[in-house]
């Protein structure tokens, strides 16, 4: 069965659809002190399944605070306009959080079209023309969008384990922000058979995740995760995302 991402429809499927916002709070730490804070929300709606391992889903992101502020210095507001064109996204994505297809692609670069002009108007200056002269460039190009939202720190941790149940080793792709690339296989932690949680750990000499999920069974998603990703002493990401609304959708 197809996916049908035309206009406002959501595809026909026997899966249960549904839209679910997240509080996330991302902290970046550096030498062991607090070095920055983002806090959004992240609309994620599962439009629904085109096969065994591919799923439809559109994300929105809004509310972006910087250190409890919105943001207030010229390249955290540019780039916080510049973000606006992104979303929202449509896309799918399979059972290894890759993801596959963007849907309705044409809007991403409508918008940003509007967004650049307004910003050219407004922004003097190379630093900033430069910026937005980047952004023009990765917004035109597809797999430039797909790398920049694997990038984003929600995306990798919610995308990957899309299904609760480990029956092996799942293998996870590096986000590009990482100073390791390759595979990295994920385990789960012994400790958590049972206890209604997924605890995935990496196995890996080069890099440290850890991520514990908690599930609503009843609508078969992710509730909430608590993840860290540590890359050497001195470096270490920490986010935690937890649903705070929850909307079942009719097909």
């Amino acid at each position: 069965m197809g996916l049908l991402f035309q206009s406002d429809k959501r595809m026909s499927t026997s899966s249960q659809t549904g839209k679910k916002v997240f509080e996330v709070n991302q902290q970046q730490f550096q030498g062991g002190l607090l070095d920055k804070t983002l806090q959004y929300e992240m609309e994620v709606t599962l439009l629904g399944q085109s096969n065994n391992t591919d799923f439809g889903y559109e994300i929105d992101r809004r509310n972006l605070l910087i250190d409890n502020e919105e943001p207030n210095t010229v390249f955290e507001q540019l780039a916080f306009e510049c973000g606006k064109a992104i979303f929202p996204l449509r896309f799918t994505i399979d059972k290894n959080g890759v993801i596959k297809q963007l849907y309705e692609y044409p809007k991403v670069v409508e918008r940003w079209l509007v967004i650049k002009e307004q910003l050219l108007n407004y922004y003097e200056g190379d630093m900033a023309v430069n910026y937005i002269k980047c952004t023009d460039q990765n917004l035109k190009n597809m797999d430039t969008i797909k790398q920049l939202i694997k990038n984003q720190l929600f995306v990798y941790f919610f995308f990957n384990p899309l299904q609760n149940t480990v029956t092996e080793p799942l293998v996870w792709k590096t986000a590009p922000f990482m100073d390791f690339e390759g595979n990295i296989t994920m385990l789960k932690a012994t400790d958590s058979e049972g206890s209604g949680e997924l605890v995935l750990q990496s196995d890996s000499p080069f890099i440290n995740i850890n991520a514990k999920y908690t599930f609503d069974e009843k609508n078969k998603s992710i509730d909430s995760c608590n993840a860290s990703i540590v890359q050497d002493n001195d470096s270490e990401i920490k986010l935690s995302f937890i649903a705070k609304q929850v909307e079942v959708l009719s097909n």
